[in-house]
């Protein structure tokens, strides 16, 4: 459960911090159309950076050392990355940016905390967090109702919390080179969900016996894990139609896979599967041949194009 206590206390913090602010004259008047502004200016400020940007409306900006924005047309913050090795704390008061609806922490080692009032931020859509030196993810992240695309990829965590299950909106759910050994079975709970990628988990063994409520998954990429057996319960995946299980530690592949009859492609290579039956072989020759979607290496489109957003960005600002 959520801490209530602690998300009222990280409440006041912010507003007496605001109010601080306008008491010392940092800023004149904190309204909405300034607000983004003074709150970039404390995260250079607490992380002893210059600071001598405006805030405009406009396509995507570029603040110095890789920060990322984009407003909407009413000057209001919709998209913001974070990145860079001098970021080593950040405000709570990025949860007063109630108008985002992307959310990127990226590339930022010495960073080793998220602020928790991220959970304050009901229009957010897309949440990325990758190559931060966090060991947890704050529970109150998973009060974010309005999530549909979550990336957590090349963290310490080393459990994925059960509060995972409360995403119900949750359509895209990437889980990338982490320490978990496990996956909780409210995982299982995200029935929106239909793109699942757990990927290069060198300590994950398991995938929780239920994966099969997940009724309206349509990818599932499972490479380079740990796995030897797969639920009984994925043969319910009838909407499943890519399967990707390279680069695991499979001996062989068990008869109900074969009852995914929408299935259109699956990927076993890397695999030391032993005697396979002749049916077997031409099951796997058959299933492929991919045809029709063009992805790398199984990350998901939305990924990619961040990915690529941020290469063009960096490009602008050498």
């Amino acid at each position: 459960m959520i801490n209530k206590n602690e998300i009222f206390y990280v409440l006041i913090k912010v507003s007496l911090t605001i109010l601080i602010l306008c008491l010392s004259g940092t800023c004149e008047d904190i309204t909405r159309s300034n607000l983004d502004s003074v709150i970039f200016k404390k995260i250079f400020s607490i992380n002893n950076m210059e600071y001598s940007y405006k805030l405009v409306s406009s396509n995507f900006q570029e603040y110095r050392d890789g920060i990322i924005y984009k407003c909407s047309k009413n000057g209001r913050l919709v998209n913001l990355s974070i990145s860079g090795k001098w970021i080593k704390v950040l405000p709570e008061e990025l949860g007063l940016l109630d108008s985002l609806e992307v959310l990127s922490f990226r590339y930022s080692p010495n960073l080793k905390q998220l602020p928790v009032s991220i959970g304050n931020l009901k229009n957010l859509k897309v949440l990325v967090i990758s190559r931060v030196s966090i060991d947890s993810i704050p529970k109150s992240y998973f009060s974010i109702l309005k999530l549909e695309t979550l990336f957590l990829t090349d963290l310490k965590i080393k459990k994925i919390p059960s509060e995972i299950g409360s995403l119900k909106n949750l359509t895209e759910l990437t889980i990338m080179n982490c320490l978990a050994d496990s996956l909780p079975d409210a995982l299982c709970n995200l029935e929106k969900l239909n793109i699942l990628h757990i990927v290069n988990n060198k300590n994950l063994k398991k995938l929780p016996d239920s994966i099969g409520k997940i009724i309206n998954l349509v990818e599932a990429a499972f490479w380079e894990n740990s796995l030897d057996v797969l639920p009984k319960s994925i043969s319910n995946l009838d909407n499943l139609k890519y399967l990707h299980l390279a680069d695991n530690c499979f001996t062989e592949l068990p008869d109900y896979l074969f009852k995914l009859k929408n299935l259109k492609y699956v990927y076993v290579n890397g695999n030391s599967l032993c005697s396979v039956e002749p049916e077997t072989s031409k099951w796997i020759d058959a299933h492929s041949r991919f045809d029709g979607v063009n992805r790398r290496d199984g990350i998901s489109a939305t990924l990619q194009d961040l990915d690529s957003n941020w290469r063009e960005k960096q490009k602008c600002m050498e």
